[in-house]
């Protein structure tokens, strides 16, 4: 009896223990409860009365402020001196190496900041860069202002002009390598018997290039801008002389290629039928003359000659729509200018064409006229039967309506004052959108052909600026093998993926017209058959859907399944909308024209969410921010809870999605849930804050992020003009009235450069090429050969081309 009393009681004690075990286990495997306060009271720096120190440096400031150079100067010796004085009187105090050090950092960072204060008060830009260049290479300056520095130093018109000319010369050196390197690696590939072939066929492509090179290069012309930029600031320095003649011969050889890209853009549109843009291109040309007296007379000879050619052109297509129109004859041409007897010939009466019954009689009598009375008879003939296919065409005979005016628009405008128009109407994409249909399925097809089988090439040869027989011999035996290629790359087209190009977006907007412009028409269940299978197609079930709806004997059961891919299609467009409003829109509008779908369910839900968790603003903090920027979360900052970033799950832990500002001065904590799993969605916690640790908050995540450009290249800012005009209203202390526009909204993120690139980012080549393994499917091509890079265009390279 006592022996099983004990078992009871030991297995009692066994089930406790190994409760607890459990519970402790548990505990450790997920996160504690937050903190009972998730910010810490602000720190404030106290108030100290002012040393000597800080006086020297007050009347610095002054002194730069006022454009006193010797004053500051006078002051930044003095400065220098105190500080010294103040670091013997430290060191003999303390008797200690650890203050000093710190005291040493102190003087170093306020010293060079002084040394830049009063170098900003040289006047001379060259001075205070070399003046600058002393300062980092003292290696007094911190990495903030060693790199606001160099950036000083870079901006220096001689030396960006010099970096241009010199990336001039070196793309000019990269094309010649890598025509010869190019070949050279095809051929170890191939065999070196193709090596006359490849390199014969690069040295002409890289001729090809040469030609079509501008005269001034895009970076010539950024170097001229900087000249420029460098004469304005210091004509009378020792170089300007020399600069100023490069820069005038560039500019002369960039005038004169603005004029023979003026003149041929009007030889162009003079050859297209284009006689008034011909006159403005060739007008614009004359701006651009030589400064030469001899070249400027001989130059504008040149181009008025042009602009004679264009009106005369002008003149005559003005003659001709008189002419076609009945306001006038070739007789009222007759004597005006020279050369116009050649298009204004006499007029010529052509067949009329089958017409009604009741015109028939009409056109009997008036056939017996002649002269300018029978040209007249039939101008008014074919008025009639214009009438007569308008009235067609509103009474539903579209067919016998578009053959009527065929026959008109047949005619030469010299017979028949109605032929422009009818040929205008047929023409016309809007007004005649069956015929632009079948037009644009024809050439759609042969596009997706000439693609399919010639690559690149269907659109043209490469070089553009060389005749075109000339391009095409080029490109001969690259279109050669890319023609032979074509069964190759059919069979790997579902590996490679279909091309970007919408050949069937033209006959799309056509046949959607034809349903606009004509609900009843005779073409419509055509165009909506082949509507449904494009939209299908490309996975647009939701414009499907509206073409079924068209369509009175659609199958049931399929356009059920429309309906739910076209409810799921609307649910993702909403989930991508960047704005509130736009997004509670589209969410409506599934719940609204999709009830009885699973998504139109999904898209309920959201939109209560949506309206429940609305704020003004979402401009969110990562941990990874935080952690890599501790100022931010510090004393000083948002003051965070130290246990919240400490990494221990035991004590409350902030999720990767870190701190969010909601608007107004509400924020958002982002906590680790329960589970202790990252991946999991976060718990949140919202706590106002005052509007004194608001404005400190946004003032260091602004200088963080500034930082963080200037120290590094990668850590880029995007611009967000929500965001930056909220964080002014919050250092200003006027968040109290919060702006609830869904524009005023920033959904920006601040994220850190481990969370942005991993572990590891990556770095480019010390080398000065890449070694490169080229294949290509569209003329089978392969080749490993060295590459010379190109140097990176500069941010403004887009204003120069």
């Amino acid at each position: 009896m006592i022996d099983s009393q004990r078992r009871k009681n030991y297995g009692w004690r066994a089930r406790v223990w190994i409760g607890t075990a459990w519970l402790a286990a548990a505990a450790c495997a997920s996160p504690a409860p937050p903190p009972a306060r998730m910010l810490e009271p602000l720190s404030r720096v106290p108030a100290l009365p002012p040393a000597a120190v800080d006086r020297t440096a007050i009347s610095l400031a002054t002194a730069a402020l006022t454009d006193d150079a010797p004053r500051a100067a006078q002051q930044l010796a003095q400065l220098r001196s105190e500080l010294e004085h103040e670091e013997a009187l430290l060191e003999a105090a303390t008797k200690g190496r650890g203050q000093v050090i710190a005291s040493e950092s102190r003087r170093g960072a306020l010293l060079a900041l002084a040394t830049d204060l009063a170098n900003s008060t040289l006047g001379d830009e060259r001075a205070y860069r070399e003046a600058s260049r002393s300062l980092i290479a003292s290696g007094e300056a911190d990495d903030a202002l060693r790199a606001r520095l160099e950036q000083a130093i870079a901006d220096d018109p001689l030396s960006l002009a010099r970096s241009r000319v010199v990336e001039g010369y070196e793309i000019v050196w990269a094309e010649t390598f890598n025509a010869v390197s190019a070949p050279l690696g095809r051929s170890l590939i191939y065999g070196f018997t193709t090596a006359p072939f490849e390199i014969a066929t690069s040295a002409t492509q890289y001729v090809a290039r040469w030609i079509e090179r501008p005269d001034v290069s895009l970076q010539q012309r950024q170097a001229l801008r900087h000249w420029d930029e460098f004469l304005a600031r210091h004509p009378d320095a020792d170089e300007s002389d020399e600069i100023r003649r490069t820069a005038d011969t560039i500019r002369d050889e960039l005038r004169e290629m603005q004029r023979n890209h003026f003149l041929e853009a009007a030889d162009f549109a003079l050859a297209n039928g284009q006689p008034r843009l011909a006159r403005i291109q060739a007008q614009r040309a004359l701006s651009y003359l030589p400064v030469a007296p001899d070249k400027r007379a001989e130059s504008k000879t040149v181009i008025d000659a042009k602009i004679a050619s264009a009106e005369l052109a002008v003149e005559k297509h003005r003659a001709l729509r008189l002419l076609s129109t009945g306001a006038a004859t070739p007789e009222t041409f007759r004597n005006t200018t020279p050369g116009e007897a050649e298009i204004l010939r006499a007029l010529w009466i052509g067949e009329t064409g089958e017409v009604s019954d009741q015109l028939r009689s009409e056109i009997d009598r008036r056939s017996r006229l002649s002269g300018s009375d029978l040209r007249r008879a039939r101008s008014e003939i074919d008025a009639l039967e214009y009438a007569l296919a308008t009235t067609q065409h509103e009474q539903g005979a579209e067919s016998a309506s578009w053959d009527r005016l065929g026959r008109i628009a047949e005619r030469s405008p010299e017979e028949s004052s109605m032929a422009r128009h009818a040929a205008a109407l047929l023409s016309s994409p809007w007004q005649n959108p069956a015929s632009a249909f079948d037009r644009e399925r024809v050439q759609g097809t042969q596009d997706a052909v000439a693609t399919s089988v010639l690559g690149g090439y269907a659109q043209g040869p490469r070089y553009r600026a060389l005749p075109s027989e000339v391009a095409y011999l080029i490109d001969a035996p690259r279109i050669a093998q890319t023609a032979l290629s074509t069964p190759f790359r059919i069979l790997l087209s579902p590996l490679t993926g279909s091309p970007n190009r919408d050949y069937k977006r033209g006959a799309a907007i056509a046949a959607y017209r034809y349903l606009e412009r004509y609900p009843q028409g005779e073409h419509l269940r055509e165009h909506i058959d082949w509507l449904l299978e494009y939209e299908e197609g490309r996975s647009n079930s939701i414009a499907a859907l509206r073409l079924a709806d068209w369509i009175p004997d659609f199958d049931r059961d399929r356009r059920a399944e429309l309906a739910e891919s076209a409810a799921e299609q609307q649910l993702r467009r909403a989930s991508e909308a960047g704005r509130r409003d736009q997004r509670a829109a589209l969410l409506r509008s599934v719940v609204q024209e999709f009830p009885d779908s699973q998504a139109g369910h999904e898209a309920g839900m959201q939109a209560r969410l949506e309206s429940e968790l609305a704020t003004p603003q979402r401009i969110r903090l990562t941990r990874g921010f935080l952690s890599e920027n501790p100022q931010v979360a510090g004393p000083f900052g948002l003051g965070l809870e130290a246990a919240l970033i400490d990494g221990e799950l035991n004590n409350g832990e902030l999720h990767p999605h870190g701190v969010t500002f909601l608007g107004g001065r509400i924020l958002e904590f982002a906590l680790i849930a329960e589970s202790g799993d990252e991946d999991d969605e976060p718990e949140t916690q919202r706590q106002r804050i005052s509007a004194e640790r608001l404005a400190r908050s946004v003032a260091l995540v602004e200088e963080a992020a500034t930082l963080g450009v200037r120290l590094d290249t990668d850590d880029t800012q995007d611009v967000d003009a929500s965001r930056d005009r909220y964080f002014e209203r919050a250092r200003l202390g006027l968040t109290n009235e919060i702006d609830s526009r869904p524009t005023a909204q920033s959904t920006y993120v601040y994220q850190g450069l481990r969370e942005r690139y991993g572990m590891v980012r990556s770095r480019e080549s010390i080398l000065p090429f890449d070694l490169v393994f080229q294949g290509s499917l569209s003329d089978l091509g392969l080749g490993a050969f060295p590459r010379w890079r190109y140097p990176d265009h500069t941010p403004d390279a887009f204003l120069y081309r």
